[in-house]
């Protein structure tokens, strides 16, 4: 298939493409870019008017918005064959993420996206991606499917002179991760954070650990993991094009793998009363802890993330300090 990418920079639809092509029978697709709150009350007409020649319209990048009223302006009115949102922007491997702006207070979005943020995270983006994903399936007709289920983060252990902390790469999806600890990597492992948040800039995810206690990480939880096996059988996978199973068909499989998996025995009391700060941005501090030798290891973490309907994903691989 062959697109027309042309960008006349014009409100006036009759003249975004050529004529000629628009005649063509070489040319499949008509895509145009929409930029600004007046932009999203027009994106219909050039709709219509790759569609008056048999042609397909596609929004290839739109946004800029001041508020979520023209995105949802915009998703009402455009029906085409399809449209990218501006943008998004990935994990950091540093952890945190990578944030981008344009100026004029615009940012890039981040998946899933959250109502409260750093600086240099837009404040719209929770409810933009919301808006976004809700409408991949209302565009086709279909029933509103669960989110996806993000796969396994990656920890890594911040040292410096005397001090050790626990940071990650996170996952894709994740509204935020479950920590889990132990002192040796083949004994039980108890939950020592219930949910954190890495919607902070680059290198800014920071947990101060001790690695004499371990499980004292963080208040502890009321679960514990009886085994060390980090990875359960089921994935999320996008459904919306299948006709003979759905989304929370796959949802369903990858809960049920996920509860024959887990053995929980109970409620737990936190082992003493301390506990250490759940605030996990900002600039690493030094603590009392000191690194120990590698012939010392006995502190093993390992993390999941959790998709916004709650269900958790693959365990990271255990890293030790």
């Amino acid at each position: 298939m062959v697109m027309d990418g042309s960008f006349a920079r014009t409100t006036v639809a009759a003249d975004a493409w050529p004529q000629e092509t628009l005649l063509s029978p070489y040319v499949d697709l008509f895509s145009y870019h929409l930029y600004g709150d007046g932009d999203a009350l027009i994106a219909s007409s050039y709709q219509a008017q790759a569609e008056k020649y048999n042609k397909a319209a596609v929004i290839g990048e739109h946004g800029f918005y001041s508020s979520i009223n023209s995105w949802e302006e915009f998703y009402e009115r455009f029906t085409g064959a399809g449209s990218l949102a501006w943008s998004l922007r990935p994990h950091s491997p540093r952890s945190g993420f990578i944030t981008h702006s344009e100026g004029n207070n615009i940012y890039s979005y981040h998946i899933p996206g959250w109502s409260e943020n750093s600086n240099e995270f837009d404040p719209l983006e929770y409810n933009i991606v919301k808006l976004t994903y809700n409408n991949c399936y209302s565009a086709l007709g279909k029933k509103l499917q669960p989110y996806p289920i993000p796969l396994a983060p990656e920890p890594f252990i911040v040292s410096h002179e005397d001090y050790d902390g626990l940071s990650f790469k996170g996952s894709a999806w994740a509204r935020g991760y479950e920590i889990w600890a132990s002192r040796h990597e083949d004994s039980e492992f108890f939950q020592v954070a219930e949910e954190v948040h890495d919607n902070v800039l680059a290198g800014e995810l920071f947990m101060e650990i001790d690695p004499h206690h371990p499980t004292h990480l963080l208040q502890l939880q009321k679960k514990t993991l009886t085994k060390n096996t980090h990875k359960i059988s089921g994935k999320w996978k996008d459904l919306k094009w299948a006709t003979t199973t759905t989304v929370r068909d796959q949802h369903n499989k990858t809960y049920h793998a996920y509860k024959n998996y887990m053995d929980y025995s109970g409620n737990l009391s936190p082992l003493d009363g301390s506990k250490i700060s759940t605030n996990c941005s900002g600039t690493l501090r030094k603590t009392k802890f000191k690194k120990r030798s590698q012939k010392s290891r006995e502190a093993w973490f390992i993390i999941r993330g959790l998709s916004i309907d709650g269900v958790p994903g693959p365990f990271s691989s255990p890293i030790s300090v």
